[in-house]
Order: C-alpha cells, then structure tokens, then sequence
C-alpha cells in the first residue's frame, strides 16, 4: 500500500518524535511504500521525504506547513498514494483533507493531544484551533491513544462514533534490551538515582518543577538519592535557577542533552523514574520507554494514565508535593515492590504498547478505509 504521511513530530530527539520514526519504519518493514511530508528535519532510509522550510519558533512550525498545502497536494498527486495519513493535530488534518478533496483517496487522521487543562498560552490555543477544525474536516478514521478524548471532546463536537479508533502509542522492546550498563551514569552521579529524560520546553518544565519540590521531602530521610534531568530546550535555564531557589544545588542536576543511543545507560542507572503531567494527557512517550525498559515508576494520577496502565505504575496525588516524595520514599524502600512494578511494566508494554501490534492494528485500519 502507498502512504502519504503528513507529521510535524518525526526525529531521534523527543519521545514522540522518535515513537512515530519507529512507527513509519515498521510500516516500512511490513511492506508499504511511504511519501512522508513534514516540518522536522529529519529524513527516514527508505522512504520518500519532503521537508518544508521553517522559521522562528518551533512552535510555530506546524502552522507554517500551512503555506506548503499545494506542495502537498502535487507531491500526493506524483506519488498516487492508496491512504493519507494526518498526524499529530488538526493543522496536519486540514493538509490531509485538501490532499483527499482533491485525489478522492481515504484520509486517516491521528490524534496525539487533545485537552484544553493546560496553563500555557500555546496548550489553550492548540486546543481551541483541534475544537474548530476537527468537525469541519473530511477523514474516514480518527485514531487516538485512548477512548477518553472521544468521549469527551470528539463525538460532543459531532465525530461519528464508527469513524474513531483507539491506536495506543507504541516503542519497540528490542530498543530496551536490559543488558546496557549503567556504569558510566553511576560514576558522574551516584548509585542511588531519580531520573528524567525530557525536552526542556513548556509544559514538560511546568510538570518538571513538581518532581523538584518533592525532592526536599525525599532527601530528608533519603540523603543519598539525586534526581537528575537529562535534556535541553529553552526551559533549562528556568529549572537550573529553580533548583538555586530551593537551595537544591547539591541534589538536582541539569547535565543537558544526552546521545539518543545512550538513553539505555540512564534506563539502566535510574532506581526510580519520577514522572509528572502538567496537563490532562492519555500517557507520555517518555514514561513509556521508562516501563519498556522495566524501570519502576512514580506518576501523578492525571487524565486517562491510570487506566492505561494500571497497577504496573504507583499513582501520587497531582501538585502535591508530599504525596509524591511519600510514594517515591515507598518504593525507595521496598526493594520487593520495584522488582514486582518492572515485571508488570515489561509485561504491559509488552502486551498493549508493543511497535509489532500497533503496526498491525493500523494497518486493518488502512484497509478498512480503502474497502
């Protein structure tokens, strides 16, 4: 099957941007020739790539692909594609609709965020343009990661409940084999590490500076553990002066950027993986990659996580910074119940976020449309 791929998220850097590389290459390994057109400057061995010009912020790369819409539409055109696939959002929805108004093909449409409980400006205003765009497009499927946005949002705003499709976000477990030594991680920080792997930008350094005000509570009777932040972007800085401000200097640390292949060395090193949301999500990519590696994991209990993943993950009450030191200080302390939470975490991601069986799932999809 042909595929035209419409994405502003595809790289090596950031969880989601990584899950749909991975997620393009298994479509590549099961036999479909791709035509991927994006704003990420990123270009995947085996299939055909267009990559729009970009400026400014990256924010606002997405809404730039706008003025590439006729590109699209000719570039579909030479390439006679079998689907069009939108990704990520309805700026992306809106190319793909153009694209199958004017070659008459199926447009499959997925949906990664949708929530309007978000402080920042950007999140808001994300979310008011998916409210006004998503109904007035032309798709034969929504896929999203869970059945919690239909729910809510999709079929209050008039999506016909057979068009939408739960897909789950995915990794593929032969990137988290557990042989990766974490030697190198240990004798920069300790043994006894708290880790995170995130962009530092918007809302991932909201929810940052909630894992940080748990931090006190937890070294008080912990001194030993360190928390450390592997990642850059614009809010790095911010952090690094939040960290001064809670005199935590000697406990937080802010390396930078780390080798996409060397993520298995921070897996490999972290006792526990601290993870907060600052806005109503399905499930993060990073928090994903942390179980798939068997990592044992403390989340604020936020929009649909729990049900995703239930007891393989220990629950902390969201913005409640003693809550979330008492969970983690828990299971700091229990050796028994890490052991049993990686067991459950492999074998959950496994079993529902496996890259082999999201492919499949999409694929019946694909299928379904083009009948």
């Amino acid at each position: 099957m042909k595929l035209f791929f419409i994405t502003n998220t595809i790289g090596e850097h950031g969880g989601s941007e990584r899950m749909t590389k991975k997620l393009l290459e298994e479509l590549l390994f099961r036999g479909h020739e791709l035509f991927i057109f994006t704003s990420c400057n990123f270009r995947l061995a085996g299939a055909k790539t267009f990559v729009t010009k970009t400026f400014g912020h990256h924010a606002f790369h997405k809404a730039e692909m706008l003025f590439f819409a006729k590109k699209a539409i000719k570039l579909a055109k030479e390439f006679k594609p079998d689907i069009v696939h939108s990704h990520s959002n309805s700026l992306m929805g809106l190319i793909g609709h153009l694209i199958k108004k004017e070659l008459g093909i199926p447009h499959v449409f997925s949906i990664e965020m949708l929530s309007p409980k978000t402080k920042s400006v950007h999140g808001k205003a994300i979310f008011l343009s998916e409210k006004f765009l998503i109904p007035k497009l032309n798709y034969d499927a929504i896929t999203s990661w869970s059945d919690k946005p239909h729910k809510e949002y999709l079929i209050p705003w008039g999506i016909k409940k057979e068009k939408l499709f739960v897909i789950p976000p995915s990794v593929d477990l032969t990137d988290y084999g557990l042989d990766a030594d974490p030697s190198e991680i240990r004798q920069k920080f300790g043994e006894s590490l708290l880790t995170s792997l995130k962009t530092l930008a918007g809302l991932n350094t909201i929810a940052l500076k909630e894992i940080i005000d748990a931090i006190p509570f937890i070294i008080e009777k912990h001194p030993e553990f360190r928390y450390v932040i592997f990642g850059d972007g614009p809010g790095k800085k911010t952090l690094e002066n939040y960290v001064v401000q809670k005199n935590l200097s000697g406990h937080v640390f802010l390396p930078g950027a780390i080798d996409p292949k060397d993520c298995s060395k921070v897996w490999a090193a972290t006792k526990i993986a601290p993870h907060a949301f600052a806005f109503d999500l399905t499930i993060g990519i990073s928090f994903l990659e942390y179980m798939a590696f068997g990592v044992p994991c403390v989340a604020t209990d936020v929009g649909d996580i729990k049900n995703l993943v239930g007891a393989a993950v220990i629950f902390a009450q969201p913005k409640n910074a003693a809550d979330f030191a008492e969970k983690t200080i828990k299971l700091i302390e229990d050796k028994k119940m890490r052991k049993t939470l990686s067991e459950k975490s492999r074998r959950l991601v496994k079993d529902k976020f496996n890259l082999k069986k999201v492919g499949k799932q999409l694929e019946k999809i694909y299928e379904a449309v083009k009948k």
